[in-house]
């Protein structure tokens, strides 16, 4: 790795501590989560629900916490999460080309952010080709 491809990651990593990125995105998945589990808790011991799958049991919160966390995220809260995610993605993809104004704002060049997405590209294409030949 050559000094200006260096620089220009250091420049974006730098620009997503300073601007928050970081604490910022730890705060909306705790938020997420916290979300998700509440949600679930509602559902939790509804027997309706767990006879509507074939899981028949009679006593109220009888079924196993687990069978009903997948049964909640893969049927109800699937269509919650597309949402989500994709408001995530348009957050993360802020967030980059934040960090990249910063970091062409603290090296004072723009060449250094071309360099910058050259320098991901191949470490993608390095990565991805190391993990197929595994």
């Amino acid at each position: 790795m050559t000094t200006p491809e260096l620089l220009a990651i250091l420049g974006h990593e730098i620009g997503h501590w300073k601007l928050g990125h970081t604490l910022q995105m730890f705060v909306v998945q705790q938020f997420y989560t916290f979300i998700m589990f509440l949600s679930f808790s509602y559902m939790m011991d509804d027997s309706q629900l767990s006879s509507a799958f074939g899981f028949n049991y009679s006593e109220k919160g009888a079924m196993p916490v687990f069978i009903g966390l997948l049964l909640f995220t893969q049927v109800f809260f699937l269509p919650v999460d597309k949402v989500l995610r994709l408001g995530l993605t348009f957050n993360s993809r802020y967030n980059e080309f934040m960090a990249d104004k910063f970091a062409k704002v603290l090296t004072h060049s723009y060449s250094l952010l071309l360099t910058h997405s050259r320098t991901y590209f191949r470490i993608h294409l390095t990565t991805a080709t190391s993990l197929h030949l595994v």
